[in-house]
């Protein structure tokens, strides 16, 4: 049908004038019925037929349609402007045309036919309806373009990183695209961060776009719509007899219509001209995304730039399949071809020379018979686990259909419904394997252990290669603290199992205990888990517990794209050809949380009352430190997670959960900054409880809260810093999002002086989260510093002053307890 619509630029078509007047006259295709621009006069009756709606700014079709008994454009011939699109026949149709005016009222323009007021309210109706459906198309199609030059513009920073360094934020070049890329990826790292690496499973995972700005409300168009379209629902006898009484109903309702229409028109053209510009960023003219690309593989080729081969030829990899993609929607959008590139074709050219180059050099490993026991695994996990097989039968179903799927990792609603049955049963067979594990006492297949430590499912979704590394792995190390606790998914369950530890809280902040209480109504008033009998309290139901509640949730989270997620290990998770370099080590976490505490040494301190009989100390306020547990749990992905602030809110010594993928495909040193971030917001809403938003009570929280309610009439701030706060909150959904995007700023670019926070801000953090005495000897004496330092310092010695008279009756600092030297040297710091 596509290409029987396309326009012909050569045939030149015929028009029905505005003052002519037939009925029923066959009319051959690419007669133009109403013509672009052009006042509307002209009641047409398209008896039946197939119409062509045109955009004659880029000469393309937006909708071809079979219609019967319609009126095209009723509502136009109310209006006092030119109607801006073009409608034609595509095929032979059976028309009839009257001249009409609005002068002449409304009797005259239906021509005293009651029947004809009838299929004027069906045709605005139905006309409406495809205007959406144009507009739908045109905002899907702006979509897939504007992530795909967004998912370029990523590609072309990264691989030219050092050009992007030596232009500031204001600075213009002649390069319009250049400066178009830069706003795009400052755009993109507002909220996200690149990762190390990319490839084209990450550039498909990644569907970061930027809505077009308009002032018309879509949601209230629809509404607008779908109320008159229950007027129209109405028996046709009703209708006639609400005509017969008032037949100036039918023109309210044109009118209606005629303003509903024109906000469409305008939506439509506002994409139109988006979509216009992105190809136009792609493709069009010497700085054109593609003419860049072509560019830099010449000089890639002469070795004038340095860049990981793999990944390079990856991103080239992306850019021609997608532009297939890209090019197709197109069509199905335009019915027309997008215009072909020699660039595509020459990139294609070039992947299809290095992939038979590879061939030629590259001598094959033979994996098989190291492999041969991960063939299948699927069924084996499955059988392993003692899943029913009527189960089995349906996510292996819905398994082979997801493989001959482009990637699994999408968020259209019948992948979704085909991921289904596959995630209930992955986690059902995730119990059943830890419980087996631990009866077997670890001596299970390893595609078992696999499947607990990386999630591991299907060996048909991953490379040779990709399963040889995972089943050659083994983290040998340790964390580079002592202190530290980091788990991976096998061994914290296990602290489950053996009631070390209390399973986590739900989604919705319910505790093991209140979801024991609820499920055995007998023991619903309880004081404490240990009413609870074992044989309800058993190891197996908080396994079971803790993975609905903790690792369900949670690998979704991590997996830094929720609605895409998929918990069985694919190819398409990886961002790096190696999955050596994602693996996240216990020394690799601990090294990143190493380097946040040599900035923010006090990030784990909380204070607490000191009542100890033996020592003979009573009431005394101490700072104690501890550290997290960090759990890494069986995903590839992107973000961390502030779980859990302490284990019981009733007891301040207990330890945080922080979760993080054992696959990183993200930043992981931004991942442990944003936990902690987490984490310190959240530990003092616990412990200050209402007070922690009391400005009576100064806070971390409560000053924080405090300029964010009211920094808009804060006089310390101009009026520039406000409007840029008000931008910049607009990218968070709530308070603990501000502060944890301040916090970065201040681990990442305040703490070498870099100012990146407002003076109010900046003021409340060198308070509340200091940095260690290193970094504040280096900034102290810098302008913006200066003041904020001298007041933290007389604060600090105030205190130190304070504890040494308070604890003389404890002795000299040489004999107090440990406790409270602790206390002296955390204030000393």
């Amino acid at each position: 049908m596509t290409q029987n619509v396309e326009l012909q630029k050569s045939q030149k078509s015929a028009i029905i004038k505005s003052d002519e007047s037939f009925s029923q006259k066959n009319i051959e295709p690419q007669t133009i019925i109403i013509n672009e621009n052009s006042k509307v006069s002209q009641l047409i009756i398209i008896h039946e037929g197939e119409i062509g709606i045109i955009d004659p700014s880029i000469k393309s079709y937006l909708m071809v349609l079979p219609v019967k008994n319609f009126i095209p454009s009723f509502s136009q011939i109310f209006s006092n402007y030119a109607y801006p699109l073009k409608i034609v026949t595509t095929k032979n149709s059976i028309v009839s045309a009257f001249p009409v005016s609005i002068k002449s009222g409304i009797q005259n323009i239906i021509l005293g036919k009651l029947n004809i007021g009838i299929i004027a309210l069906q045709s605005l109706q139905f006309e409406t309806q495809v205007y959406f459906n144009i507009l739908k198309k045109l905002e899907e199609f702006y979509k897939k373009i504007n992530i795909y030059n967004i998912n370029l513009s990523i590609g072309y920073y990264k691989i030219q990183k050092k050009l992007f360094d030596e232009l500031n934020d204001t600075k213009k070049v002649e390069d319009e695209n250049l400066n178009i890329i830069r706003d795009f990826i400052k755009l993109y790292t507002e909220e996200n961060q690149i990762p190390k690496y990319v490839n084209k499973n990450w550039f498909h995972q990644n569907q970061f776009h930027v809505n077009p700005h308009t002032d018309v409300d879509i949601d209230e168009l629809n509404f607008e719509k779908e109320f008159l379209k229950k007027l129209l629902t109405l028996p046709v006898e009703i209708q006639q007899t609400i005509l017969k009484t008032n037949l100036s109903i039918l023109e309210d309702i044109a009118r209606k219509y005629l303003h509903l229409q024109n906000e469409i028109l305008k939506l439509i053209s506002i994409y139109q001209n988006h979509i216009q510009d992105n190809i136009k960023i792609l493709q069009n003219g010497h700085h054109s995304l593609l003419e860049k690309y072509d560019l830099l593989l010449s000089l890639y080729e002469k070795n004038e730039i340095e860049y990981n081969e793999d990944e390079f030829f990856e991103i080239y990899e992306y850019i021609t399949e997608d532009y297939d993609s890209v090019a197709q929607m197109y069509q199905k959008t335009f019915y027309k071809k997008l215009p072909s590139s020699a660039h595509i074709q020459k990139f294609q050219e070039k992947l299809n020379a290095k992939k038979q180059q590879q061939e030629q050099i590259v001598v094959q490993q033979d994996y098989d018979s190291k492999l041969d026991e991960f063939k299948g695994s699927a069924k084996k996990i499955m059988d392993f686990c003692k899943i029913p097989q009527d189960e089995q039968s349906k996510v292996l179903t819905s398994l082979n259909q997801l493989k001959k799927l482009k990637t699994p990792l999408e968020s259209d609603s019948e992948i979704r419904k085909l991921k289904r049955p596959v995630i209930e049963t992955f986690w059902k067979a995730y119990v059943n394997a830890f419980l087996q594990y631990k009866k077997n006492r670890g001596n299970v297949p390893k595609y078992i252990t696999l499947f607990l430590l990386y999630g591991f499912f299907d060996d048909e979704f991953l490379e040779t290669q990709q399963i040889f590394e995972l089943s050659e792995f083994i983290d040998n190390t340790n964390p580079l603290d002592p202190d530290f606790s980091i788990l991976n998914s096998v061994e914290w369950l296990n602290l489950i199992y053996e009631k070390k530890e209390l399973p986590s809280i739900s989604e919705l902040g319910e505790t093991y205990f209140d979801f024991l209480k609820q499920n055995h109504q007998e023991y619903s008033k309880a004081k404490k888990l240990e009413d609870i009998p074992i044989d309800i309290d058993t190891q197996e139901q908080r396994v079971i517990y803790e993975v609905k509640n903790f690792f369900n949730t949670n690998t979704r989270l991590v997996s830094g794209s929720p609605l895409t997620f998929f918990p069985v290990l694919t190819k398409f998770h990886f961002t790096s050809p190696k999955i050596s370099e994602l693996f996240v080590t216990k020394e690799k976490l601990s090294s990143q949380l190493l380097e946040l505490l040599k900035i923010d040494f006090s990030a784990f301190y909380r204070e607490m009352v000191l009542n100890d009989e033996n020592l003979k100390i009573f009431k005394e306020f101490i700072m104690v430190n501890v550290y997290p547990h960090m759990i890494l749990l069986p995903v590839a992905g992107s973000k961390s997670m502030m779980w859990q602030d302490l284990e019981d809110p009733r007891k301040k010594d207990t330890r945080a959960r922080l979760v993080f993928p054992i696959l990183n495909t993200g930043d992981l040193f931004q991942m442990v900054i944003e936990a902690v971030g987490a984490f310190r917001w959240e530990i003092l809403r616990t412990i200050l409880g209402h007070d922690y938003n009391n400005i009576g009570m100064p806070s971390l929280t409560s000053e924080y809260l405090d300029y964010v309610q009211f920094y808009h009439k804060n006089r310390d701030l101009s009026e520039e810093q406000k409007e840029k706060i008000k931008e910049d909150f607009k990218n968070f959904r709530d308070d603990r999002q501000k502060f944890v995007h301040d916090y970065t700023l201040w681990i990442k670019y305040e703490s070498q002086g870099i100012l990146k926070l407002n003076k109010v801000v900046r003021n409340i953090f060198y308070r509340y989260i200091p940095f260690s005495r290193e970094i504040r000897s280096f900034l102290q004496n810098q302008p913006a510093y200066a003041e904020i330092h001298n007041r933290f310092r007389n604060i600090r010695t105030k205190k130190l002053t304070e504890l040494e008279n308070r604890w003389r009756k404890y002795g000299t600092k040489d004999t107090w307890p440990k406790v409270l030297k602790n206390t002296y040297e955390y204030f000393s710091s």
